[in-house]
């Protein structure tokens, strides 16, 4: 049997093709419409239940993020994070690109799935769910760092900074469908940081897609120019990275009577 063939056989055999086909069959939707309606519904599952698991998603325990590093795991405070084992591209992915080309997409997924939970996995649990070497980890991780890609685990947070890595971390937890007052909790920001964060960043976002110039948004916003470059980068990094490109689009396009610029006040 022809590997393609094995692929599609296994592709069918979960709850995405079920669901698929019981929008096709009960309802007579063309497969590009029930797939379509799929998407949306499973967008919608998320955002009302932040823990729902979707095909290929396991839960593990990391160390919150803001724990210092050097302090012995024991004692750090551990929470629950989803992280997508089996993507359901990733067969078809390492058929074009090969098995290490996909070790080092599943790393990256993992790494930034924890980041934007609130946590940080270490090299050792990424060795450990990819069933490698940590010294194939770490020269996975130098080789996708000279290619300029971005990605923390938990040894990096002791360099970050305390500008827009927050911030980073709270979209990334938002388009993943984290409520924000669970962000606040996991990040041990406010709420009403929290919100102003993706507040913020939601308003850039469509004022930019509906291409206006960073002029412009700043006056529309009443941002600092400095800020609203800041999420004009990480809008462009969220929109080509395959995790986050759909949510985005999504919530952005969801969110547009929240978007609006204020009536009273400006920026604090």
């Amino acid at each position: 049997m022809k590997p393609r063939q094995v692929q599609e056989r296994l592709a069918d055999k979960n709850l995405q093709a079920l669901l698929v086909n019981h929008f096709q069959t009960q309802y007579h939707y063309s497969p590009a419409m029930a797939e379509a309606i799929l998407r949306d519904t499973v967008f919608t599952r998320t955002l009302l239940d932040p823990q729902t698991r979707e095909d290929g998603q396991i839960i593990r325990y990391l160390p919150r993020s803001t724990e210092p590093a050097g302090k012995p795991l024991a004692q750090c405070e551990l929470i629950a994070v989803r992280l997508t084992l089996y993507a359901s591209d990733d067969a078809d992915y390492r058929a074009r690109q090969g098995a290490q080309a996909l070790r080092q997409r599943r790393l990256k997924r993992l790494a930034d799935e924890a980041v934007a939970q609130g946590a940080a996995i270490t090299q050792e649990d990424l060795a450990y769910l990819l069933h490698c070497d940590r010294s194939t980890i770490v020269r996975d991780l130098v080789e996708m760092r000279a290619q300029g890609l971005r990605l923390q685990t938990r040894g990096d947070f002791t360099d970050q900074g305390p500008g827009l890595s927050h911030k980073e971390t709270i979209i990334k937890m938002r388009l993943l469908g984290v409520m924000p007052s669970e962000i606040a909790r996991r990040t041990s920001h406010s709420l009403p940081c929290v919100e102003t964060y993706i507040r913020d960043f939601l308003r850039i976002a469509y004022a930019y897609r509906e291409g206006k110039p960073q002029g412009a948004i700043c006056r529309l916003t009443k941002l600092s120019k400095s800020l609203v470059g800041e999420y004009l980068e990480l809008y462009d990094r969220l929109a080509q990275d395959p995790l986050f490109r759909e949510p985005l689009d999504k919530l952005v396009r969801f969110s547009i009577e929240g978007l609006l610029p204020e009536k009273k006040g400006g920026r604090r």
